[in-house]
C-alpha cells in the first residue's frame, strides 16, 4: 500500500492542475445538465441496450432502424442514427426524474427529408409507444417541414412559422419544458440558437397527462427508403446553456475524472 500513499498526492495535483485550467476555460451557467450521449463509446452497429453518456438511470431501448454508424454528422465523429421503417418509439432511454423546467438539446443532420416525412422527439414518464402523452418537438411532415412544438398526441401542435428543417445542414434543436401547475403545460422549440431567444414555436394547449418527465423517445413517421436522420450531442438539462453542446462543467469533471479520460466529452 505505501506506492499507493506515496503517488496518491501526486494524482491529486494533476487532477487538480487539470481542473484549474478547465476552471479558467469554462464556467457553468446556474443549472445542471442531466444527462448526457455523444454516441463515441459505442461500436458502430445496434443502439439497443447502450450505455454510452452519462446520467442515465438505464440503457437504450432502441429497435434495429436506430444505431450507431462510425461516420455520422460530417465533422463529429459517431451519431446515432435513425432509418426506416418508422416506428413510434424507435430508441427511447430513462433520465432521473424532473419537476421543474427541462431542457433537451442535440444536434441533427438529414437526407432527403420531405413533406411526407415527420420526426418527433417526445419526453414523458412512460416506456413503449406512448407518444400521445407527454411534451415534444420537432420536424413536421407538411410543406417545407417546419419545427414543430406540441403537447400531448394527434397534431395538437404550434408550427414554426420562421424556422424550417433543411437536409443536409447540421441543426441545432433544443427543446423546453415547462409548467407552472399540476402539469406539464408548456413546449418552447428553439432552432439554431446558441443561447436562448424568442422560441421559434410554442405550444400550451392540450394535456399532457404528465407532472414528471423521466424518460425521451425518437418517433418517425413516413419515412422513405432513402431517408436518413442523425443525431448527436444528445443533452438533458435544467437549463439552456446546458442542453447547448460544449464543454462538461467543472463540478463534473470533479466528481468524475476517471471514467472522463477514457471517454470523449459530449460537444
Amino acid at each position: 500500500m505505501a506506492p499507493v500513499r506515496e503517488r496518491a498526492p501526486r494524482v491529486a495535483s494533476v487532477l487538480f492542475a487539470t481542473v484549474a485550467v478547465c476552471a479558467v476555460c469554462y464556467v457553468p451557467a446556474a443549472g445542471d445538465l442531466i444527462a448526457w450521449d455523444d454516441f463515441e463509446s459505442y461500436s458502430p452497429g445496434g443502439l439497443n441496450n447502450g450505455a454510452g453518456g452519462d446520467g442515465w438511470s438505464g440503457n437504450w431501448s432502441a429497435a434495429a432502424a436506430a444505431s450507431v454508424v462510425a461516420s455520422g454528422i460530417p465533422a463529429r465523429g459517431q451519431s446515432m442514427q435513425i432509418l426506416p421503417p418508422s416506428g413510434n418509439s424507435l430508441a427511447e432511454r430513462s433520465f432521473p426524474q424532473q419537476t421543474g423546467d427541462v431542457y433537451v438539446g442535440m444536434e441533427l443532420h438529414t437526407a432527403n427529408i420531405g413533406s411526407s416525412n415527420f420526426l418527433q422527439v417526445y419526453v414523458n414518464a412512460s416506456s413503449g409507444e406512448s407518444w400521445d402523452s407527454g411534451v415534444s418537438g420537432g420536424i413536421r411532415n407538411t410543406s417545407a417541414n417546419p419545427y414543430f412544438a406540441r403537447i400531448d398526441g394527434w397534431e395538437n401542435s404550434t408550427n414554426s412559422s420562421t424556422a424550417f428543417h433543411v437536409n443536409d445542414q447540421m441543426g441545432l434543436l433544443v427543446l423546453r419544458f415547462s409548467r407552472s401547475g399540476s402539469k406539464y403545460e408548456r413546449t418552447d422549440v428553439f432552432v439554431d440558437q446558441p443561447t436562448e431567444g424568442a422560441p421559434d414555436a410554442t405550444h400550451t394547449t392540450g394535456d399532457s397527462g404528465t407532472s414528471g418527465l423521466s424518460r425521451i423517445h425518437f418517433r418517425t413517421y413516413g419515412l422513405d427508403a432513402d431517408d436518413l436522420i442523425l443525431i448527436d450531442s444528445l443533452r438533458i438539462a435544467t437549463d439552456y446553456a446546458h442542453a447547448v453542446p460544449g464543454p462538461l462543467p467543472v463540478a463534473l469533471l470533479l466528481l468524475g475524472a476517471p471514467a472522463l479520460a477514457r471517454r470523449r466529452r459530449p460537444r
